[in-house]
């Protein structure tokens, strides 16, 4: 498990590339916080979703956020 997920992806490439184990990006409650509530932000479901696709870029077999229900519902 790699947390924080946003802004340690370059930890997730890492571990993914030599871990012989499922990987998975924990995205924190302050992350999250960052697009749910910011008025500023046109979408921030939107943005949450490309945060999560970021992590599967990287190599994250799965992520955790506390914006999966709002990316769901989007």
């Amino acid at each position: 498990v790699v947390k924080p997920g946003l802004v340690a992806l370059d930890h997730v490439a890492r571990v993914a590339g030599s871990a012989g184990r499922p990987v998975f990006s924990f995205f924190t409650a302050d992350e999250h916080a960052l697009y749910a509530n910011n008025d500023a932000l046109p979408d921030g479901a939107a943005l949450e979703r490309e945060a999560i696709a970021a992590a599967r870029r990287a190599g994250a077999d799965f992520v955790i956020s506390y914006g999966a229900f709002a990316v769901a519902e989007s």
